[in-house]
């Protein structure tokens, strides 16, 4: 406080004591000098936050900057309406732990911007029921990034990695020993790049909510996975990120279920919902009379459940099927 002070005293020069009176006054009495030497530093344009570690931050009344590591990003929430959305951060620094929320624009910086690992820099912050907030006006930015790896470049360990979807493999049922419960695994293929050999294979055991139905020929990010016996171990801790996705993808049909004037479709992990006249012409068929269409949808469909195809997006809608070898 007392270097604020200086500048205070420095640019309002023989009206500092006066200025400072009269702001405690508008308040009746109640501000402390120190919380008035800071609202009179940002009416006079002095930079007036405190660089605070995170020990010191969740204890602070008053706005307040910070450094520190991101630990883990939490699933992203959307509100109900849509309308926007928000997501948690584990961070921490050399003096504790806490939890940061990003809402809207600034949550979107975890799809791709800034991921676990990295070391964010943060202005106009304050906290709020034990967690810390962004205020208007108030930014971060990445100012330190987490190592990144490519599947050549894996080692034992936790790590960051990214790389190309390559074959998703079915779903594995299997029984917890622990709580002798059915539990379903899931797998696939992370290479190098499109089109090439190297690839480890991705082993998810527990995903958490939010975590986006992937294709071949996705482009990932992958958070906090296990790389171990050659294989990469996503959990409940990790977290996906498709950073981009091709027009062409190739997957097994995983099921095709007719429903009223609708078609639920299934390809990898990822879920379509056509109406009859869509499904009809994506798969080829043509009318036939005294035929329900979702009789022939049906028929045409079971028969395709089970089978690998490639898929030609606009606009993320399917717009082109054809049968895959193998």
């Amino acid at each position: 406080m007392d270097e604020l002070e200086r500048r205070l005293r420095q640019a309002l020069g023989e009206k500092y004591e006066k200025a400072l009176s009269a702001k405690i006054s508008m308040f009746g009495g109640l501000l402390t000098k120190e919380a008035a030497i800071r609202l009179l530093c940002k009416e006079n344009g002095i930079d007036a936050e405190q660089k605070l570690g995170l020990g010191q931050a969740l204890k602070s009344t008053l706005p307040f900057s910070f450094a520190a590591k991101i630990d883990r990003i939490f699933p992203v929430q959307k509100y109900r309406n849509g309308a926007g959305c928000l997501v948690r951060l584990h961070i921490s620094d050399e003096t504790g732990s806490a939890v940061l929320v990003l809402w809207n624009e600034q949550a979107a910086l975890v799809q791709g911007k800034i991921a676990a690992g990295d070391t964010v820099e943060c202005s106009g912050a304050y906290v709020k029921g034990g967690e810390i907030h962004i205020g208007r006006g108030g930014s971060i930015r990445k100012i330190q990034s987490a190592p990144l790896r490519s599947v050549s470049q894996l080692s034992a360990g936790l790590c960051n990695v990214v790389g190309v979807v390559g074959e998703i493999e079915p779903d594995y049922a299997y029984i917890d020993k622990k709580s002798g419960r059915q539990r379903k695994m899931s797998s696939f293929l992370l290479c190098e790049s499109a089109g090439k050999k190297e690839c480890r294979r991705v082993v998810i055991w527990s995903a958490p909510e939010g975590t986006p139905g992937i294709f071949e020929g996705d482009y990932l990010l992958l958070e906090n996975v296990l790389f171990k016996n050659g294989e990469l171990h996503f959990n409940f801790g990790s977290r996906m990120v498709v950073l981009s996705s091709p027009s062409e993808f190739c997957g097994r049909v995983e099921s095709f279920l007719a429903k009223g004037d609708s078609v639920e479709m299934r390809v990898g992990k990822r879920d379509f919902l056509l109406d009859e006249s869509s499904a009809l012409r994506l798969l080829g068929i043509r009318a036939v009379e005294g035929a329900k269409p979702s009789t022939l949808l049906s028929i045409k469909g079971g028969y395709l459940v089970g089978k690998k195809v490639k898929i030609r997006l606009e606009n993320d809608f399917p717009a082109e099927l054809s049968l895959e070898k193998g």
